[in-house]
Order: structure tokens, then sequence, then C-alpha cells
């Protein structure tokens, strides 16, 4: 058992296991079934180009505002529908410096990433401001969830450029 184990098996003895978002106890880190049951999958048949649920299998695969104006950058996806269990899950850990969320995250995404089939796919995380950096001390997406994304999809992750783009002609 290394240093980091033994450390964290001392620290389950002192404070055990608990669910991240409800604090109810657990055997493990992560979310208790209650939190896991209030996710809202977000599932088939969706919108190929903005991953919007569509109310029934379709002859298109586009919903109608993708295929009325396909989105510039295409496909989005999201795999959660946003309720009351993502929102104490997400702000926390966006605004609240909840770290110990993470590999809950990392967990939930990580199908989102298996269904990735797109020969050579390039993880690009969103800059954040230089102010909103400093009031949060980190980028979530670029220090925490892309780098272990770009790694389960095998993907070069592009890094941010440090100066704002916009304006710049091409």
């Amino acid at each position: 058992m290394d240093t980091k184990q033994l450390l964290s098996f001392g620290l389950d003895m002192i404070l055990p296991p608990s669910c991240v978002i409800c604090r109810a106890r657990l055997s493990a880190k992560g979310l208790c079934g209650t939190c896991w049951a209030g996710l809202q999958p977000i599932t088939d048949p969706l919108c190929s180009a903005c991953g919007r649920p569509l109310p029934h299998a379709m002859r298109t695969d586009l919903c109608g505002a993708c295929h009325n104006h396909l989105p510039i950058i295409n496909p989005l996806r999201a795999l959660y529908r946003y309720n009351e269990v993502i929102r104490r899950l997400v702000v926390p850990f966006k605004y609240n410096d909840r770290l110990d969320m993470l590999p809950v995250l990392q967990r939930m995404l990580a199908p989102l990433f298996a269904d990735m089939t797109e020969n050579n796919p390039l993880v690009v995380p969103v800059p954040l401001h230089r102010w909103r950096f400093f009031t949060r001390r980190y980028n979530q997406a670029a220090g925490l969830i892309a780098p272990p994304m770009s790694k389960g999809l095998f993907a070069q992750m592009s890094r941010p450029a440090s100066w704002r783009q916009a304006g710049i002609s091409c």
C-alpha cells in the first residue's frame, strides 16, 4: 500500500465516504442510489447535430431547429437533462472548489467518450476569461476534465489560446 492509499484509508476511517451531493453515508466515494436515480439520461432518438431529444424516431436525424439552421459546431451532446441533481453536482464543483466531485463527473461523462467513434477527435476546452480564472483559481475544463477525457479517447487536446482571438481576421 503506497502513501496515497494509506492516507486515503486513514481519512476514510475518520470521515467515512459519503454521497458528494446529499452526504448520505456510502461504502465508497460517489453518488448514493437516490441521487443516481435522480439523474435523467438523454437517450435516443437524438438530433445528430445538437443532441436534443427527438420526440420519436423520424425520417431525418435532425431536429427542426437544426434542419433550418445547422449549428456551426456539431455534433453537440449532453448526457443528462439539467435538473436539481445535476445542479447540485455541477454548481458546487464549478463555483465552490468541490474538487471531490471530479471523479464522479468523469465517471458520468465516460459513456459519452466511449460513444465517440470519429477518427482523430480533438478535445478543445473552452477558454476561461482572466477574471473568472482569477476568482476560481483554475479552469475546470482545461485542467480537470479535458485531460482525462482526451486520454480516454486517445485524442489530442488543444490548449486554449493565451489571448482573445475575437475580431482577428483570417
